[in-house]
């Protein structure tokens, strides 16, 4: 089973994961990544899976704010897909 941090560290920053009811005022919203306040946040009233994706999807968000790489941190579609290749490999390897 792979375990969603309470906190973790990246490029010398402590990131914290925070669950919460609603995020910005949209139910529709499972993960967002604050890189102001180093803080991701994540719905918490829904499926394991789908939590520990967005967590991996929101984790991404997070790695490309740390290395500058703000083009690809605006691609949606290129975080996700990494996000669901990382999330298939721990959950495979774990």
């Amino acid at each position: 089973m792979i375990s969603i941090p309470k906190q973790f560290q990246l490029g010398g920053r402590t990131w914290r994961v925070k669950r919460c009811d609603i995020i910005d005022g949209d139910p529709k919203i499972y993960g967002d990544c604050d890189s102001t306040d180093c803080v991701i946040r994540l719905k918490e009233d829904f499926d394991l899976d789908v939590m520990q994706h967005t967590f991996y999807h929101e984790l991404c968000h997070a790695i490309c704010f740390t290395l500058g790489w703000s083009k690809l941190n605006k691609d949606e579609d290129k975080i996700d897909a990494l996000a669901n290749v990382m999330f298939q490999f721990l959950k495979t390897n774990t």
